[in-house]
C-alpha cells in the first residue's frame, strides 16, 4: 500500500512539474509572438504613413532622433509629387517579410512596399513604383516600438 501511494505521489508531482513547464513555455511563446506582432504592426503603420507622404502621422511613430529625416523628406515634396499622389487610385501598402531582433530593444523589419511614390534626385521627376523591399529599424522606447531612422529609408537591392 505504501509503495502504491508513493508511486501515485511521484506521478502527481511529475505531472504537476510537466504542467508548469508547459504553461511557462506557452506563455513565453505567446509573449514572443505578441512582441513580434507589435513590432510588425508598428513598422507597417510607420511605413504606410511614410510612403504615402503623411510625414506628420509618421512622426508620431518614430524616435525623436528620426524627426530630422521626416522633415527633410517633407521639405523635398513638390507640387508635381502631390499631384501624382492625388491621381493614384490606391495608397501605398506594406507587408513585412522578415523580422530580425539583434537584442531586446532593437528589431530590423524587412518589408515589401507596394504602389508608392519613388522620389529621385532633385530635378528628376518622381514616379509611382510598383514594389520594392525596404528595411525599417525599430527601437523599443518606454515600452513602445518606434521606427528609428539614421537616414532616409533605402531600397534593399537584390543580391542576385
Amino acid at each position: 500500500m505504501k509503495t502504491t501511494k508513493h508511486t501515485l505521489d511521484r506521478i502527481i508531482a511529475a505531472s504537476a512539474v510537466t504542467l508548469i513547464l508547459l504553461t511557462a513555455f506557452t506563455v513565453t511563446s505567446c509573449k514572443e509572438d505578441n512582441e513580434e506582432e507589435k513590432i510588425e504592426n508598428g513598422a507597417c503603420r510607420f511605413a504606410e504613413y511614410f510612403f504615402n507622404c503623411l510625414y506628420k502621422d509618421a512622426m508620431k511613430l518614430c524616435t525623436p532622433e528620426s524627426a530630422k529625416w521626416l522633415s527633410y523628406a517633407a521639405s523635398n515634396i513638390s507640387q508635381e509629387d502631390i499631384d501624382i499622389l492625388n491621381s493614384q487610385k490606391d495608397d501605398a501598402t506594406c507587408e513585412s517579410t522578415d523580422i530580425i531582433m539583434p537584442d531586446d530593444t532593437t528589431a530590423v523589419v524587412t518589408m515589401k512596399v507596394k504602389n508608392f511614390l519613388m522620389m529621385d534626385s532633385i530635378g528628376v521627376p518622381s514616379k509611382i513604383k510598383e514594389s520594392a523591399l525596404y528595411t525599417i529599424v525599430m527601437r523599443k522606447r518606454d515600452g513602445r516600438w518606434k521606427a528609428h531612422l539614421d537616414g532616409m529609408p533605402q531600397e534593399v537591392k537584390d543580391i542576385h
